[in-house]
């Protein structure tokens, strides 16, 4: 993402601002990738679980896809597009999985 949006290095310890200031503080890129390296937002909780960041680490995956489609290679295009697709898929079906344990056994 840096590359792409021509954000250059001004130190190691702004590196992560810079990109995030590029991309747009408010956008769930920025969002995602806060939240899959545990770095809390606001007033957001800093105590997020290994799933969650790791949930917000696919979907920061998918999300990057987005951004960056346009400049991929068709080849490297097929690829990710069927990865990001996937991921969405697996979550959705894992989503779905999780919110019919919760309602209990049924009669």
């Amino acid at each position: 993402m840096r590359l792409h949006k021509g954000v250059l290095a001004t130190s190691d310890n702004t590196f992560f601002s810079d990109v995030v200031n590029a991309v747009g503080p408010e956008t769930e890129w920025a969002k995602l990738l806060h939240r899959a390296f545990g770095v809390a937002v606001g007033d957001e909780d800093d105590s997020f679980s290994l799933r969650e960041e790791v949930t917000s680490g696919l979907l920061l995956y998918c999300e990057t896809f987005s951004f960056l489609k346009e400049a991929l290679p068709g080849d490297d295009f097929a690829l990710i597009e069927a990865t990001a697709a996937r991921i969405r898929r697996e979550l959705k079906c894992e989503l779905a999985s999780s919110y019919e344990d919760s309602r209990g056994p049924t009669s």
